[in-house]
């Protein structure tokens, strides 16, 4: 990963060991599906959410857990406890959940990373 940051200029000089730190001490990676209690949707109350987000934090956990391809879209509208309806409503198709889990997936990562930049950082 540092190398790819390095390749694209995105990190350079002093940067690239806080990164090389940051990454060696990760206390947790949402690629490997362990993530904090903030986002961590077994550890949310799911009550207070809105139709789209228990699908979307359904759909995070099924995917990892499972993987894309292995869950259907009755297993993520069972386990959210929306409706056919209200699944299509919000994701006419499974590719199109699949575009807003990664960019719920990529947000999260991001939200973390600078959150560990700036713990790190100076």
């Amino acid at each position: 990963m540092v190398g790819a940051l390095l390749c694209f200029g995105i990190v350079q000089g002093r940067q690239v060991g806080l990164l090389r730190a940051i990454l060696d001490n990760m206390e947790r990676s949402v690629y490997h599906g362990v993530m904090d209690r903030h986002s961590n949707p077994a550890l949310m109350d799911q009550t207070k959410l809105s139709a789209r987000e228990r699908i979307l934090l359904t759909a995070h956990v099924l995917f990892y857990r499972e993987g894309i391809r292995s869950t259907g879209v009755d297993r993520i509208i069972a386990e959210a406890g929306v409706t056919k309806v209200t699944f299509y409503r919000h994701f006419p198709s499974k590719d199109d959940l699949i575009v807003a889990f990664l960019d719920y997936r990529h947000r999260i990562w991001m939200s973390w990373f600078q959150d560990a930049l700036q713990r790190h950082g100076n």
